[in-house]
């Protein structure tokens, strides 16, 4: 093994400016076996670095390099890596934050360093998503973006990170896998042969054709492009094979014909001789107990009683706070009595409870 590294290990200093015993004990047991030492500083700006990011990413390479020398020191020429793990924090809470313009920028600047020290950079695929949502999604897109233009040789978490590093995700390693599949055909280089450039496909095509059917795209549409393990390019209508969409038209269809009904019955019924719309008995007692429901909450929320005003009325039921929900489920059980009846239907919209004698400030009965 010494002749050949085969094991890498990650160090982490303790943020701010310093490195414990037993990181500094695993720089010793694997430098002095000639084993790569990755050294990573864990700084997050506004907690255990400068809050600005300029000032977070010089604390982080003070951190790595002091890390990168002391492995130097263990065995001179000992394999070594150039780690960087800066972000931010949220302010609001002093929670971890990952894949954020921030970390993007702490990513990029800390390839450059490493690449003007000619040293391999370690970097990461990061999220603080709780769950496989587009937060996760969006979050890991910027950091694959970041460290891809800072140019990482070494990727940690590159799939399946989650909620901040807590959680291992296996629907997320496959999220990140087809995204990491994904990178990986964007940093192909482009093919500018002769053949690619299809110019006598271009010239048998001519104006207004199509591609499709030529020799050019069938000796390579299975390869072509990318084929994502997730993504549906289909449209609605050719989804599931045209099943759902038509059964979201033949719904509307059923929907469209009872609309039609319903309104033919309703211009051949008349009320006082106009026609009105039909509604069940059941909806319209609902509707007017959910009126008087109404009406009630606002005369209360108006007329907030108190309990010493309640006392000073002469009421002596036992109210204990200003709330009308008492109130409002008094006026409820008295709405529902009076629909039992059908002669509530012929009454007044503006018709008044029945007379109860009540408290004048918490409208409760007297006892």
């Amino acid at each position: 093994m010494e002749t050949e590294p085969s094991l890498f290990t990650i160090i982490n200093t303790s943020s701010p400016l310093r490195l414990d015993g037993p990181m500094l004990q695993g720089i010793i047991e694997m430098s002095s076996r000639n084993q790569v030492v990755v050294v990573t500083p864990f700084t997050l700006a506004g907690a255990m670095a400068p809050v600005t990011i300029a000032g977070a990413v010089v604390q982080q390479n003070a951190e790595a390099l002091a890390g990168i020398a002391f492995t130097q020191m263990v065995r001179r020429g000992a394999p070594a890596m150039y780690g960087g793990f800066t972000s931010n924090v949220d302010m609001k809470t002093g929670a971890p934050a990952f894949g954020t313009p921030e970390y993007m920028k702490a990513v990029i600047a800390g390839g450059q360093l490493a690449r003007r020290y000619n040293i391999p950079y370690r970097t990461s695929n990061t999220n603080a998503s709780n769950t496989l949502d587009a937060q996760a999604a969006y979050e890991s897109a910027l950091s694959l973006w970041a460290l891809t233009q800072g140019g990482g040789n070494f990727i940690m978490h590159s799939a399946g990170w989650s909620e901040g590093g807590l959680t291992a995700s296996f629907e997320k390693f496959i999220l990140d896998v087809d995204m990491l599949q994904m990178v990986a055909e964007f940093l192909t280089p482009l093919d500018v042969s002769e053949d690619a450039l299809g110019l006598d496909a271009v010239r048998d095509v001519g104006p207004g054709g199509h591609y499709f059917g030529t020799a050019h795209t069938l000796a390579r549409y299975e390869t072509a492009f990318y084929s994502p393990i997730l993504s549906d390019w289909r449209n609605f209508r050719n989804l599931d094979g045209g099943r759902t969409a038509d059964y979201l038209r033949s719904r509307q269809s059923r929907l469209q014909g009872k609309a039609e009904r319903v309104r033919k019955t309703a211009a051949r019924s008349s009320h006082r001789g106009r026609a009105r719309r039909l509604r069940c008995p059941s909806e319209s007692r609902r509707r007017r107990s959910d009126r008087l429901l109404t009406e009630t909450i606002n005369w209360t929320s108006r007329h907030a009683p108190t309990r010493s005003a309640c006392r000073s009325a002469g009421c002596y039921n036992p109210c204990k706070s200003p709330s009308w929900s008492s109130h409002a489920w008094q006026w409820r059980a008295w709405s529902e009595d009076r629909q039992a009846s059908a002669a509530l239907h012929r009454q007044r919209d503006d018709r008044k409870p029945p007379p109860v004698r009540r408290c004048r400030v918490c409208w409760q009965h007297q006892t």
